[in-house]
């Protein structure tokens, strides 16, 4: 939902993204999951998305690969990593 939110610039950047995206294994929203964002949104200011990510990852033992590592800092648990850098 995040990811293919994006105002993509052109249908070649949208197409290559749903082809990884088809690639990686999609996990769901749980119960425990809903707690971990709960969580996570009464202890820090968090928009919902990035809660609802963080907290799949943290559930999950996955990394976050974003740009945008800022929104994920200080998290108990969490790997961001930035395939930019």
């Amino acid at each position: 939902m995040e990811t293919l939110g994006y105002a993509f610039s052109d249908l070649t950047e949208k197409q290559e993204t749903e082809a990884l995206l088809n690639v990686l294994v999609r996990l769901p929203i749980a119960d425990s999951v809903v707690m971990k964002v709960i969580e996570l949104r009464q202890s820090r200011r968090m928009k919902l998305p990035d809660a609802i990510i963080a907290a799949t990852a943290i559930l999950n033992d996955c990394s976050v690969v974003t740009r945008n590592i800022a929104d994920f800092t200080g998290l108990d648990g969490l790997e961001v990593l930035n395939p930019f850098e």
